[in-house]
C-alpha cells in the first residue's frame, strides 16, 4: 500500500499528517488514463473497426488483469500504476506519429519528457491537501507499506 503525506512547515496548533488513502483511486485513475490513451490512438491511428475494437477489448483486459494482480497482492498498486502510466506514455509517443508536423512539434515543446509518477503524485497530494500553499515549501514523504 502506498500511503503519501506531506510536512508543511511552520507555526501550527498541532502537527497533522494527512493520509491518502485512495489506492484503489489511484489504480482507477490511472488505468482510466491508460484506457482513454488507447481509445483516442485507436481512433486516430486504426482504420478498421474491427481491429479497432479487438484493441480496445485488448486494453481493458489488460487493466482488468492489473487489478486482479493487485488484488491478490502479486504486485503493488504502485507498481500497478507506474505500468498504466508507462504503457499510457508509449501509446502517447506511438500516437504522435499519426499527428501533424505542427501538432507533433507542439508537443514536443509543450513535454519533452513525461514527468514521474512519483512528481505526479506528490503535485497532485498538494493539489489536494494545501491548495493555499501552492508555491510554498512543502516537503513530500512517502511510505511504501505492504
Amino acid at each position: 500500500m502506498l500511503l503519501l503525506y506531506i510536512d508543511v512547515p511552520g507555526q501550527f496548533p498541532i502537527e497533522n499528517e494527512h493520509l491518502i488513502n485512495e489506492d484503489n483511486r489511484i489504480l482507477d485513475d490511472s488505468i482510466t488514463d491508460l484506457e482513454s490513451a488507447a481509445i483516442k490512438f485507436s481512433i486516430d491511428a486504426i482504420q478498421d473497426a474491427n481491429v479497432r475494437q479487438s484493441y480496445t477489448n485488448n486494453i481493458k483486459r489488460i487493466g482488468l488483469e492489473i487489478k486482479e494482480l493487485v488484488n491478490t497482492r502479486k504486485i503493488s498498486v504502485k507498481e500497478a500504476a507506474e505500468f498504466c502510466y508507462q504503457m499510457r506514455n508509449q501509446i502517447m509517443a506511438e500516437h504522435r506519429k499519426f499527428t501533424s508536423a505542427y501538432g507533433l512539434a507542439k508537443a514536443t515543446q509543450h513535454k519533452k519528457a513525461p514527468p514521474s509518477l512519483d512528481d505526479l503524485l506528490s503535485k497532485y497530494a498538494q493539489k489536494k491537501i494545501c491548495p493555499k500553499l501552492q508555491g510554498s515549501y512543502i516537503k513530500t514523504k512517502k511510505i511504501d507499506i505492504l
